[in-house]
């Protein structure tokens, strides 16, 4: 995980939009305690939906404000990784295909081939899932010919998700 400017390895999704300049994150919200009309705060609530905002004069749908915090993150990751091109975004399981196409969306508005996206849930279980198949690599009282399964629980904002993965040494796989 790279620190997204500030040293913190998350970022507020905020957008502030000032006369001329845009800010986004921990900036945004110091920003916006003046003018709080001109802040948009909990974005992924309302992608996929008519939502509308005009902010400079141009009009702003969820997908554009996503667009422009995914552009910020890549701006920031950059610093740290060179260039991104690609990404699989992941969203809440409970994602509407809609859902799924607006953030799809947000992410060509941003610059990037979107190579798909994933369930939050399951995104979580495939990285411990490696971390797992890492550590066993290095110590070899976790090495085992045996799939080991296990159960990751994703307890998300207002959600509690539960994926179980069937991990050996060269595979994961998720079970239903």
């Amino acid at each position: 995980v790279a620190p997204v400017g500030d040293g913190s390895p998350v970022m507020p999704s905020s957008v502030f939009f000032d006369d001329e300049d845009v800010a986004v994150g921990q900036y945004a919200l110091q920003q916006s305690n003046a003018h709080s009309d001109r802040l948009v705060q909990y974005i992924k609530e309302k992608i996929g939906q008519r939502w509308r905002a005009t902010f400079q004069g141009i009009e702003h749908t969820p997908e554009t404000i996503s667009a422009i915090i995914l552009g910020e993150l890549l701006r920031r990751a950059a610093t740290k990784t060179g260039p991104v091109d690609s990404a699989v975004i992941t969203v809440p399981a409970c994602f509407t295909e809609r859902q799924r196409k607006s953030t799809q969306q947000a992410g060509e508005l941003a610059k990037l081939r979107v190579l798909g996206t994933l369930n939050e849930p399951m995104a979580a279980a495939l990285m411990f899932g490696r971390m797992y198949q890492l550590d066993a690599e290095k110590d070899p009282t976790l090495r085992t010919d045996k799939p080991q399964h296990i159960a990751v629980y994703d307890l998300g904002g207002g959600t509690f998700d539960v994926t179980i993965i069937c991990v050996t040494p060269d595979a994961m796989q998720e079970l239903t």
